[in-house]
């Protein structure tokens, strides 16, 4: 039985909470810790959403929090279902907050490449967590795939040695499992403006009344192009600049083109990279990219002229 919870910390990671409360409960084993938390002894944490939590875990945590905003504040749900419509947003909530449940066909989650593959940290919000709190801990906005820098102090942010793996058998908390890194400052403004925009993203509140789709959003912009003449599309030149410009400025999870592709003309991806790497590529503003309106007649429309049927053989529009 839990007797004591640890506070959660602005941005905090609810894995990472979980982490120090195994610190602090005085349990001598993590899977004394996986019975306090969780509903079954073949539970584990998930280091990214909520996990098959206990009825006395969830009871504290809506009573003292809202397990809605937690899920929404302290998960990676806004990486994972920002673009989702209004539908589809509203049940993958219900969904993760009860718990018992296989995320990866809820978000269709993706494989993690590179740095992405392990918890993120910057140390200088580690040295300013420490004064202000005592300890560290996983920031949400540290962990977002092609997050490279800290955009509060414009540093490199460092790799742990933990894996993202979805789900862990061990609560490995941030206060010992980090180091106080050089700090390398990132003097490159292309990478802090989109550093800053997919944050931007990220932080949003999200509308679950909001129902424009994203593809008419992105189309929208891309039909004004020159990647775009009258109905036609060039698909190809498109994804060729695209890889080049991100490669520029050091980033490497680029999607590829069939991913690009199912985003702009099928409309049935709503990966977060995939779509803010479009978006800031096709210069649409991080406010618009989650906000922009469309009458129904608009998006109507916009169906009509890019294709927008399931069996669309895609390549035919490279």
């Amino acid at each position: 039985m839990i007797t004591y919870l640890p506070n959660i910390y602005p941005d905090e990671l609810l894995y990472s909470l979980f982490c120090r409360y195994n610190i602090y409960s005085g349990n001598i084993t993590h899977k004394m810790s996986f019975n306090d938390l969780y509903t079954k002894r073949s539970d584990v944490p998930n280091q990214e959403f909520v996990g098959n939590l206990n009825a006395d875990i969830m009871n504290i945590l809506d009573n003292i929090y809202d397990i809605r905003k937690i899920c929404i504040n302290h998960t990676m749900f806004p990486y994972y279902a920002r673009f989702f419509s209004k539908e589809r947003k509203c049940e993958a909530l219900n969904t993760i907050i009860k718990g018992n449940c296989d995320t990866k066909n809820v978000f269709s989650i993706l494989k993690r490449y590179d740095i992405d593959n392990y918890f993120k940290y910057c140390p200088l919000c580690k040295k300013e967590d420490i004064e202000k709190y005592g300890e560290t801990y996983w920031h949400r906005i540290h962990q977002i795939r092609n997050m490279r820098i800290c955009t509060k102090h414009k540093c490199k942010l460092h790799s742990s040695n933990i894996k993202i793996t979805g789900s862990s058998y061990i609560f490995y908390d941030a206060q010992n499992n980090t180091s106080n890194n050089d700090i390398v400052f990132i003097d490159n403004t292309k990478i802090y403006n989109f550093s800053k925009y997919i944050e931007d993203i990220f932080n949003y509140d999200i509308d679950f009344n909001y129902d424009i789709p994203i593809q008419t959003i992105l189309c929208n912009v891309f039909k004004n192009t020159k990647y775009q003449k009258g109905l036609q599309r060039h698909i190809s030149k498109f994804v060729d600049d695209f890889t080049i410009f991100y490669k520029k400025i050091g980033i490497n999870n680029i999607p590829t083109i069939n991913q690009i592709n199912r985003t702009l003309l099928v409309g049935d991806r709503f990966d977060f990279n995939t779509i803010c790497l479009i978006g800031y590529f096709l210069n649409i503003s991080s406010y618009d990219l989650v906000h922009k309106v469309y009458s129904k007649e608009e998006i109507e429309k916009e169906n009509k002229t890019h294709y927008n049927k399931k069996n669309t053989n895609i390549k035919s529009f490279s």
